[in-house]
Parts: structure tokens; sequence; C-alpha cells
């Protein structure tokens, strides 16, 4: 464990639990085709705070594709473990970690849950609370 994460650890707390507040908003891309509710930082919606617990670094993406195959993202700038949170609520709905497609590139972690309904609605700016627990 680095010296960052014994601190925390000892202090009882974790840098991957906390909250965020999405702003839905939605694209459809017709060549894909697919459409997305929730929030992304190339398509719309919003999110507040912008970064994720006290990790500092900045969503990406939050939100559900209505694709060939239906799935809940959530995409974080930067390189982070599978581990430190057990499940990401959306709106109540609750997604566990373990059962999640995780990936990182170098540049992105991300973690998907496939053939999922929309926890996000489609009302474009109504608002859904993320909880990492």
């Amino acid at each position: 464990m680095t010296g960052i994460m014994c601190a925390l650890a000892g202090s009882g707390g974790s840098p991957y639990t906390g909250s965020a507040t999405v702003t839905v908003g939605s694209y459809t891309d017709p060549s894909v085709p697919y459409t997305y509710w929730g929030f992304t930082t190339a398509l719309g919606g919003s999110v507040a705070p912008a970064t994720w617990a006290s990790t500092g670094a900045n969503f990406t993406q939050l939100a559900w594709f209505d694709a060939s195959v239906d799935f809940v993202s959530f995409v974080v700038a930067g390189v982070f473990p599978n581990e430190g949170w057990e499940t990401m609520t959306v709106g109540g709905v609750p997604f566990t970690r373990t059962s999640a497609n995780y990936s990182t590139n170098g540049t992105n972690t991300v973690w998907n849950w496939f053939s999922f309904s929309n926890p996000y609605g489609t009302t474009i700016g109504a608002t859904r609370e993320v909880v990492w627990s």
C-alpha cells in the first residue's frame, strides 16, 4: 500500500467513495446508431462536482447507452485500480464493482455494466444522484 493509501486506511476513509449529481443530457448518433442518457464530456449533460470523490480526477462519462447492447458506463480520467469501492448507485439503482467490465488504457479508467435498463431516465435536465460506497 502506498503512503497515501495507508494514511487513508488509517483514517477510515477511501478516496473512491462519495457522491455526485448528474444533470441528464442526451445525444443520438444515427451513424452508429446509439443514444446516450446522462453525462459525457464530449456530448453533454453535466456533473457536480466534476471530480470523483477525493481523487481529484475528472469524470468523463456517467451515462447509459442504448446501443446494440445496452450498458451503463462510468469513466474517469486517470488510471485507478479496480478496488476501493463496492457499489455505484445511480438514482437508487445499485451496480456492483465486481460485476462490471473493468479496463484502463493509460488515460482513462472504465467500468461498464452490460444489459441494464436506463437508471438516468429520459428527461433532459433531470438530476440523478450517483453514490460510490
